[in-house]
């Protein structure tokens, strides 16, 4: 896509809506639009990510969305473990952006069990395994 992955900062975007006769003020308002609509699908694709990545570790048993009212708390998604693992199930938090992981670090209740990981598009399923084991030590001391 050339030298960015966000179409809505592309200039043929920006000129193909000047050619549909769009004002500055609705291509700014449209540009906005296409920005969170391909940062949800940002934080979808790396959530997903995130799943098939943990789902392969064998002491996990599933990792599944987290419901609305904890996504509004901060949580993405939810590990759950085999009991004979002596792991309590275990918050994640999924950013997609640098700048969004080191926004919710800053928020992060101290002391709050869950698990932030940042995933960019680059993000092997080996580094987010590596990332979340790493983390899950420290809370819990041993894996």
């Amino acid at each position: 896509m050339g030298w960015t992955e966000r179409q809505e900062e592309r200039m043929d975007f920006i000129l193909e809506q000047i050619k549909q006769g769009k004002t500055a003020q609705e291509i700014d308002e449209l540009r906005v639009q296409q920005w969170e609509l391909s940062a949800q699908a940002r934080g979808r694709e790396s959530e997903q990510k995130v799943v098939e990545a943990l789902n392969t570790l064998p002491f996990i048993t599933d990792v599944v969305k987290a419901s609305e009212k904890d996504d509004s708390e901060g949580t993405d998604l939810w590990v759950h473990f085999d009991p004979d693992s002596n792991h309590r199930d275990m918050p994640i938090q999924v950013k997609s952006s640098l700048s969004g992981f080191w926004a919710f670090l800053s928020r992060q209740e101290k002391g709050r069990r869950r698990i932030i990981i940042r995933v960019g598009p680059k993000t092997s399923p080996r580094n987010i395994r590596g990332i979340f084991l790493e983390k899950l030590e420290k809370f819990d001391g041993f894996i």
